[in-house]
This record gives structure tokens, sequence and C-alpha cells, in this order.
């Protein structure tokens, strides 16, 4: 029994970590689309040292984006609101406050990590535990988004060749190892790790949070991208590192 307890734990921890950004290049290339769309370029700008496995996992990820992930979110979004929807993504947004607050720490920008803290601080509380977003609606208080890819890349840390990762989707050598980095900042995770029962109300959080992420912010902007190009591969890759270099800059 104890045997079989670790295994659950261990198939637990690892669904965690490979599904916290189920669709984390997806919804973050739809996310951007207003500031790509009729931009993308077809041409290789960065190093692709492993194309043979990535157009292979990107026609992974294609078909599971397609046959369950895309399905499973308009179903969600049949069914919940998008008023509904909107306020689970603040909620959201709102936990992953320590992601943000201890990036912006990391890269000295002591003032944007104050903010994230007067956001968390009155979301909380006048927000309803971050079902709604006064902050910005009623004071102005933007989000200070900030991960630990772009952490890295502010210490000087180069990006290193482009991945397709299985379902995670677009990636770099650093922002996989920043991803890694924000799981381990995330509350939600931490949860896991504290030892609450049942670990599986863990997992659930996080189904919810990326099918909830899928179907509000995702939409249908990703097969428009995909269907609006002739090589969607290269298209992906380069909003992607495009998206990335943007936000480091900013």
């Amino acid at each position: 029994m104890k045997n079989t307890n670790l295994l659950s734990l261990i198939i637990i921890a690892l669904l965690l970590i490979f599904n916290t950004k189920v669709t984390h290049a997806t919804s973050f290339i739809s996310d951007n689309f207003k500031d790509i769309r009729g931009g993308i370029s077809e041409e290789v700008i960065h190093d692709d040292q492993w194309e043979s496995f990535n157009r292979a996992m990107f026609g992974f990820n294609n078909v599971i984006y397609k046959y369950i992930l895309g399905p499973i979110a308009k179903g969600y979004d049949f069914i919940v609101p998008d008023k509904v929807e909107g306020s689970i993504s603040k909620f959201f947004h709102n936990v992953e406050t320590p992601v943000r607050f201890f990036n912006n720490i990391f890269q000295g920008q002591w003032a944007d990590s104050g903010t994230e803290l007067s956001r968390f601080a009155i979301n909380t509380t006048l927000g309803i535990v971050g079902f709604f977003d006064p902050a910005e609606s009623k004071f102005g208080i933007e989000m200070q988004d900030e991960d630990f890819g772009q952490t890295l890349a502010y210490h000087g840390v180069e990006s290193g060749i482009y991945i397709v990762w299985p379902i995670f989707g677009s990636s770099t050598v650093r922002d996989t190892f920043g991803l890694v980095m924000d799981t381990g900042l995330s509350p939600i995770n931490w949860l896991f790790f504290l030892n609450i029962n049942p670990k599986t109300a863990v997992y659930v959080a996080h189904e919810i949070e990326e099918i909830n992420s899928l179907s509000y912010e995702t939409g249908d902007n990703y097969l428009k991208i995909i269907d609006a190009v002739n090589d969607p591969y290269l298209a992906i890759q380069n909003a992607y590192i495009q998206i990335r270099e943007r936000k480091i800059n900013e």
C-alpha cells in the first residue's frame, strides 16, 4: 500500500510539473495575437538545431490541441459564462503573485515588486480573494508581469536553442529552466509539498486554471495563426521568439 501511495504521489508530482503550463506557448502566442497579426515571419531567425524533433513535437501538439484540448475548452466555454471565466482567470493571476513578485525582486525592480504586493493586498480583500481586479479597474495599478526566463535574460543568460516540448509547446533552453523555477514559485504547488490532502485537489486546481485559460484567453487565436500561414511551425517559432524578446526588452 505504501509503495502504491508513493507511486501515486510521484505521478501527481510529475503531472504538476509538466502540466503547470500545459498550454504555455500556445496561450502565450495567442494572448499576443493582436501584436503579431499580419506581421508573422516564416524565415528562420533563431538557432533551431533540433528542427526535426521540434517539427515532430509541433505536429503532435497540434493534434492534441485540435482533438483534445480545443474541444474541452469549447465545451467549457459553452457551459461557463464569459464573466465567470474572467473572474476565474483573475483569481489565478492573483494566486500567482509570488511568481511575479520574486522575479521583479530578482531583477532589482523594487518598485514593481511593491506594485505586485499592493495589487495582491487590494485584490485579495476588495477583489474577494482575487476574483475581481479593483487594483487595476479602480486604482489603475497594473500587473508587472515577469517570469524567471526574463530574469535569466536580465542577468545575461542567452536563450539557447529553440525547443518544442510535448504538450508545452514552444520554448528555449533558458525559458525551460525558467518555467521549472516558476513552477516552484507557484503557491498552488506549495500546497502539494506542504502535505495537504487530497493531493488530487492541487492537480484539479491546475486543470481548472489551464482549461479556463484555453477557453477565456486563447480561444481560436492559435488556430487563426496556424491557418493564416504557409509554414505554421516557423511562424509560431518566430512569433514566440519575437514576443519573448519584446517582453525581455520592455
